[in-house]
């Protein structure tokens, strides 16, 4: 049994206690997860999104949960430059300093190559790769100016690295750009104790991502619908994903950067 000093030793390593944080696809899915588990961890949270309703109803929940005023709501386009600056401007004058940032913002379509367009492809990085871009871009300005350190999670995906479903290779380019983006970066801000990774879900079952593939290509096809490739035989969960953001952005995680952490039931060892 944990003594006082112990449980408050474990907090004082997974805690975010104090911390002001940004997520990004905060209305539902991996995001909303990571957004309830900041708040819960202690942090207060700027959440972002460009569905207003959904996530309208995601902050009520959070702050209801919290018994405080933990999370305030910021629709955004995460693929608008402007809509991102304002977004910081909101966070960092509702809670002051940003210290924390998960960037999960992200769409996921499937075509099939010779059906894919460019307005798909296009799309695909707008949101993926360029709204992690210029998210990344503000976090990294204000916590220089704050001189406070810090700590950037972006979501990439299993598929960055492994043909892992069909009708995906422009999502998996737009998320080997994520990788890319966060390996660099961490190179360039170390300095700063401006800490960057990547989590990489393997396959995670999710409301978003039933919504934004085309019914009419159902089934899922390719390794990763295959139970039998995953290690530990079964398919992950929201809060699976959101734990291991939450270690990332803690002080139990504070010489960990660069980092691309795959947490997929070992599909990638496979």
């Amino acid at each position: 049994m944990l003594t006082s000093a112990g449980s408050e030793q474990l907090t004082a390593l997974f805690g975010l206690e104090g911390q002001s944080a940004v997520v990004t696809g905060a209305a539902a899915g991996i995001g909303r997860s990571v957004a309830t588990l900041f708040a819960t961890a202690g942090a207060n949270v700027a959440c972002a999104d460009i569905d207003a309703d959904r996530l309208a109803a995601t902050v009520r929940e959070i702050n209801l949960e919290a018994g405080r005023t933990a999370a305030i709501a910021v629709p955004t386009d995460i693929s608008d430059e402007a809509a991102v600056r304002a977004l910081y401007a909101a966070a960092a004058s509702a809670f002051n300093a940003v210290t924390v940032v998960a960037n999960v913002a992200g769409i996921v379509k499937r075509r099939a190559f010779e059906e894919l367009s460019v307005e798909d492809y296009d799309r695909s990085h707008a949101i993926n790769s360029r709204g992690t871009f210029l998210s990344m871009r503000e976090a990294i300005g204000h916590m220089r100016a704050q001189n406070s350190g810090g700590s950037i999670i972006n979501i990439s995906s299993v598929a960055s690295q492994r043909a892992a479903i069909l009708h995906q290779c422009h999502y998996g380019a737009s998320k080997a750009s994520v990788n890319a983006l966060t390996t660099s970066l961490a190179l360039e801000v170390g300095a700063d104790n401006i800490r960057i990774n990547a989590i990489l879900p393997g396959g995670i079952p999710g409301e978003r991502t039933a919504r934004e593939n085309t019914p009419a290509m159902a089934p899922v096809e390719g390794p990763l619908a295959h139970l039998e490739r995953i290690p530990l035989g079964r398919y992950g969960a929201q809060i699976e994903i959101a734990s291991a953001v939450l270690f990332l952005a803690s002080p139990a995680a504070k010489y960990i950067t660069g980092q691309l952490l795959a947490v997929d039931g070992g599909f990638c060892t496979s």
